[in-house]
């Protein structure tokens, strides 16, 4: 029962019948491609790929790109920190608040660069001969990911290490280890624990927001998360949720150059967020229409 291990008011309704057509539905389609696939069709050459990924990449250019996108997306990183006065969002009690400033229109962009330093800095890594300079560029790789993790929001730093960890994968020719496998899942799950922790301050500095049935344990967190996307998909069904609201949100450059769609976007994740207590719920889901 999820509404009863994890947020009570956002799972109120269990799932339809729809719900799982949809869902199950999708499924079959994604099947049917793979089954309309000629079996004949050669193999794709990993190797050749992975030769050709590590020698098409000029090491001197590379170098500078990455040293200059480090320093607009760090930069960019202190200004959203000199925005709150000093504060962080994933060691501050106010973290919901602050980690959406964080996702600011435009410098956001900027902000995000730590991504593109992530993968090239895995790339320098790589290539570069020097056993110190091997390590300055790891080093690089970390400090973007934890930049990426002090806004508290999950989805970043996983971003960074999945970029990067496509890389290595297609570099070594599809060579996927168990070791591989344990140390990013390692990683994923460091991140998120982290993240979700201190996402849960201000449930710690004031229990009564938590439903009291609430279960914060990471296994419920995970759960929660994976049937909040059936949920979603629930209520996009429904007739009275706001399509073009939801549909348009979705696109981070409509909401950089439309202000109007930027509100609506802020109203619609308090509306699909978790964590929230059965009133502020109900008053934020009252201003979408949206009913139980």
């Amino acid at each position: 029962s999820v509404a009863a291990t994890y947020d009570e008011p956002y799972y109120a309704l269990p799932f339809e019948l729809r719900t799982y057509a949809f869902t199950v539905g999708s499924a079959l389609a994604f099947a049917l491609g793979f089954w309309l696939v000629d079996p004949d069709l050669p193999r794709l050459d990993r190797a050749s790929v992975a030769a050709r990924l590590r020698g098409s990449l000029r090491i001197g250019p590379l170098r500078a790109l990455t040293v200059l996108l480090f320093a607009v997306a760090t930069l960019t990183t202190a200004y959203f920190v000199y925005l709150v006065n000093g504060e962080i969002p994933i060691v501050s009690p106010r973290v919901d608040e602050l980690r959406r400033i964080w996702k600011r229109p435009l410098w956001g962009y900027l902000y995000d660069l730590h991504y593109v330093v992530a993968l090239f800095g895995t790339v320098l890594a790589d290539r570069v001969r020097s056993r110190r300079e091997r390590l300055l560029w790891a080093a690089v790789v970390l400090a973007s990911i934890v930049q990426l993790a002090l806004g508290a929001v999950r989805l970043s730093p996983l971003t960074a290490l999945v970029w990067s960890s496509v890389y290595v994968f297609y570099r070594g020719a599809g060579r996927l280890g168990m070791r591989h496998i344990v140390f990013v899942a390692t990683l994923v799950l460091g991140l998120s624990t982290v993240i979700e922790y201190y996402r849960r301050a201000p449930i710690r500095l004031d229990p009564s927001l938590a439903n009291p049935r609430l279960d914060l344990s990471l296994p419920a967190t995970v759960w929660g998360h994976t049937g909040a996307s059936f949920k979603n998909l629930q209520l996009t069904l429904q007739r009275d949720v706001p399509f073009l609201g939801m549909g348009a949100t979705s696109f981070d450059v409509a909401k950089t150059v439309d202000p109007e769609l930027r509100a609506r976007d802020e109203q619609i994740s308090y509306r699909y967020g978790v964590h929230k207590d059965r009133k502020s719920t109900r008053l934020n889901s009252s201003h979408l229409g949206i009913s139980y």
